[in-house]
């Protein structure tokens, strides 16, 4: 009889190393299922598209870390999407720019004749 009782608390030790592994992947696929920015625009821009914010924490720093849950894995396309429309509204904001300046001078020109 003790030798059954061995055997059997070995395959349960056995079990809950397993059971605990299992754990140990799911962690790490959960793990891998998110998105960490300390850029307020950029998490302000996840959470519009659709990501849910899982933690804000202030760190030593002083910054900000925003981590979002990413179970499709979106975070990096959805980043480099918001990063393209930042650096086309700076284009346009210095084309802007430009073409009032060309009007001022165009202008200055002009009374001066």
């Amino acid at each position: 009889m003790s030798e059954s009782i061995e055997f059997s608390e070995f395959f349960r030790l056995l079990n809950e190393i397993k059971e605990g592994e299992e754990g140990k992947e799911k962690v790490l696929e959960e793990k891998m299922k998110e998105y960490q920015t300390s850029d307020l625009s950029l998490g302000a821009y996840l959470l519009m598209k659709g990501l849910k914010l899982k933690k804000a924490e202030k760190i030593q720093s002083g910054k900000f870390i925003f981590l979002f849950s990413d179970p499709d894995d979106r975070g990096n396309v959805l980043a480099i999407e918001f990063l393209r429309i930042r650096l086309l509204q700076s284009q346009g904001n210095l084309l802007q720019k430009v073409a009032n300046n060309a009007l001022h001078w165009q202008k200055t020109a002009v009374k001066s004749l």
